[in-house]
């Protein structure tokens, strides 16, 4: 029996931690000021190269693997993977080495060495910083040692962490295919993937320049408008099938359609940099300026916002333009026809893979948005007032929307060209001879547009003069 003396029992609390609510507060902090993440992961960078220490991805890592071990593999083959990839995520938040301050002229017996590393095994606690948390994380100088650890001993180096979460992603659609053969064979094909995973290591190798950041948040349309003028860019983690640019993918094909993004992001960066004499700091700071006076279009009080708001969406997200007055005011009034780069993949005759890079006459941007906006690209059968509200999705309207933003551009910049008039900016919607079949294909249930009707007739009837 115990005394009152005695110290009242100890029982160890096992806490469940909420990664997703953890990453959610990460993200949260992120968008409100992603260049100062940007400098902190730089000066890491500055010391470790792409391998610096990046514990931001911890929480999404845990999540992931919270998810892996829900699954209940249906062969062997794919428990092995399952053994396979969390061995993997091992070896990425667990790089640290116990260094003790022997040398090779004074040390310690092996028994008296491990009765030291036992206890500071025991007492040791790995709490994973969060962002803003990780701010001015420190970076030892790796001791002096025969045998050198990886990653400076840092947990989650940038690009190995990277890597293991796109396995991962590969794990998740082979669960996914492998529980619903017959029903998932539409998604099999993974299109992105095939095409543009061999963008990832070149991607992960530009750094400082670009960093990919994979997350499970919730990504809108402002949200990724944002994103679009700082050197982050967001991948998008599913972990269910989900309907994207006018097709379902798989979670793993999600992942590579957003690297595509980010890629063409990247290389549209490139293109102003060659324009302007700056360094990448200096150009994502002037795209942030273009970009908080042109969402000023989208914030307030105007009919407008959201259908302004998803114009500029089609021309910085979809065709990747940078946040800059010329090359926005050029995609919105891109004409028939003109030259837009591309780029294919194609077998040869022995089935080897070939990429191939080319221009080829383009759609008006302004036509294909028209398209989106009718058709099953954003959503599926019925449009949704939250994107564009369903009675400004018109020729009509669509066009005011256009004079609005231009007219903004003109007054904001120092662009010498006049406002096109809306009879020739009804012309680029009109034109649909280099649209993509896709973008015709499967039509929203919305009211029938008279207004492209009436302007249809107006402009044959001034052809026919």
């Amino acid at each position: 029996m115990s005394s009152k003396a005695d110290p009242p029992p100890v029982f160890k609390q096992m806490v469940k931690f909420d990664w997703g609510q953890l990453e959610a507060q990460q993200w949260s902090a992120i968008k409100k000021d992603p260049h100062d993440l940007v400098k902190e992961w730089t000066r890491r960078w500055e010391v470790c190269g792409e391998n610096f220490p990046f514990p931001e991805a911890a929480p999404l890592v845990f999540l992931m693997v919270e998810k892996i071990n829900q699954k209940k593999p249906v062969n062997h083959t794919l428990e092995l993977s399952k053994r396979l990839i969390l061995q993997g995520v091992g070896n990425i938040k667990n790089t640290s080495a116990f260094v003790d301050q022997s040398t090779k002229g004074v040390c310690k017996n092996h028994d008296d060495f491990y009765r030291e590393l036992a206890k500071a095994m025991i007492e040791t606690k790995t709490e994973w910083l969060q962002w803003p948390a990780t701010k001015s994380l420190p970076i030892p100088e790796p001791q002096h040692h025969t045998y050198v650890t990886p990653y400076h001993g840092m947990p989650f180096p940038y690009a190995p962490t990277m890597r293991w979460i796109a396995r991962a992603m590969d794990f998740f659609d082979l669960v996914y295919f492998s529980e619903h053969h017959k029903d998932s064979e539409p998604l099999q094909g993974l299109y992105f993937r095939d095409r543009f995973s061999y963008y990832y290591d070149y991607i992960l190798s530009e750094s400082p320049k670009v960093y990919l950041f994979p997350t499970s948040c919730n990504m809108g349309a402002t949200d990724l408008l944002k994103m679009r003028c700082s050197a982050i860019q967001p991948l998008g983690i599913e972990w269910n099938p989900v309907f994207v640019d006018e097709f379902k993918q798989s979670p793993c094909n999600f992942f590579w359609h957003d690297l595509n993004h980010a890629r063409r992001i990247h290389q549209h960066n490139q293109e102003l940099m060659n324009q302007f004499a700056c360094n990448w700091p200096e150009m994502y700071l002037y795209q942030t300026s273009v970009k908080d006076q042109l969402l000023t279009l989208c914030t307030r009080s105007n009919i407008y916002r959201r259908l302004i708001k998803m114009i500029l969406f089609e021309v910085v997200h979809e065709d990747a333009i940078a946040w800059d007055w010329t090359s926005i005011w050029d995609d919105i009034v891109l004409g028939d026809g003109n030259c837009f780069p591309y780029e294919a993949t194609v077998l040869d005759a022995g089935k080897n893979r070939h990429t191939v890079k080319y221009y080829a006459k383009s759609a008006p941007t302004l036509a294909t948005f028209y398209n989106k906006m009718r058709h099953e690209f954003f959503e599926e059968e019925f449009g949704k007032d939250y994107i564009v509200d369903v009675k400004f999705r018109t020729l009509e309207h669509i066009v005011s929307g256009v004079v609005e933003i231009l007219t903004f551009i003109h007054a904001q910049s120092d662009i010498d060209r006049d406002i096109p008039s809306r009879e020739r900016i009804e012309t680029l919607i009109l034109s649909q001879q280099y649209c993509e079949a896709k973008h015709v294909a499967h039509p929203l249930k919305l009211d029938v547009d008279t207004s492209f009707e009436d302007a249809l007739s107006r402009h044959l009837e001034i052809q026919k003069r």
